[in-house]
């Protein structure tokens, strides 16, 4: 297997796997170093490696890998249940530096480098991992503050549109709706009138759902959702 990539008559070859002759042997050492070697981040982190180096198949070879790594990653928690964060969703995020680990690591684009060293890709691995764990931190907040927001509310009578609108925001982190919540925004969001806005808007200032943003007002008028501090 040849992993080749760029446009056609630029062809550019980034790796070549090992040939068919030696893909059995290679794979059995594989496995019985898999099977015999504790889990471990650094294992997680070999193995994928590893195994995208054999390159046995014709197509999946990376979500295999990836694979893998959750496998390994289960192993070192115990695990019984899906874990809360993804180590496959953190390389698709940013499949650009995963490719570049694998290409700086194989030495084969980078002949000078001793193939036997790792290290850049064991960095990027245990760096991906923990964006993975922070960003899993991120959501789990947004659940809590979700939650305690509609266990605060959930007496009140809140229509559709405005219940569309405050799960929009909090789903997505109340800090990452750029630019606070304005008429527009909410017409956009609720796909309703200007007048029905500001209704809605208004009966959730006095519910206590939002405030208007300090200093801000006229046309600029901006508000954000009330959350409280744990």
């Amino acid at each position: 297997m040849e992993v080749i990539g760029r446009a056609t008559g630029k062809e550019k070859t980034y790796y070549v796997a090992p040939p068919r002759s030696t893909l059995e042997h290679e794979i059995d050492r594989y496995l019985k170093w898999f099977n015999h070697t504790p889990p471990s981040l650094i294992k997680a982190c070999i193995a994928h490696l590893w195994f995208v180096i054999i390159h046995p198949f014709d197509d999946g070879n990376g979500r295999l890998g990836r694979a893998i790594t959750d496998l390994v990653l289960s192993k070192i928690e115990r695990s019984t249940i899906s874990r809360l964060y993804s180590m496959s969703s953190a390389i698709n995020n940013d499949r650009n530096k995963y490719y570049k680990a694998l290409e700086k690591t194989t030495g084969y684009v980078h002949k000078e480098k001793n193939h036997l060293d790792i290290t850049d890709w064991c960095e990027w691995f245990l760096a991906t991992l923990h964006i993975a764990l922070i960003d899993t931190k991120k959501k789990l907040r947004y659940i809590v503050q979700k939650t305690t927001f509609w266990d605060k509310y959930r007496e009140y009578d809140l229509n559709p549109r405005q219940t569309k609108v405050l799960n929009k925001i909090m789903d997505m982190g109340v800090e990452n709706f750029q630019g606070a919540l304005s008429k527009k925004k909410y017409m956009t969001i609720a796909d309703t009138a200007s007048t029905t806005a500001s209704r809605d808007i208004t009966q959730l200032i006095e519910i206590g759902c939002i405030r208007q943003v300090e200093g801000t007002n006229g046309r600029n008028v901006r508000y954000e959702i009330v959350i409280e501090s744990k």
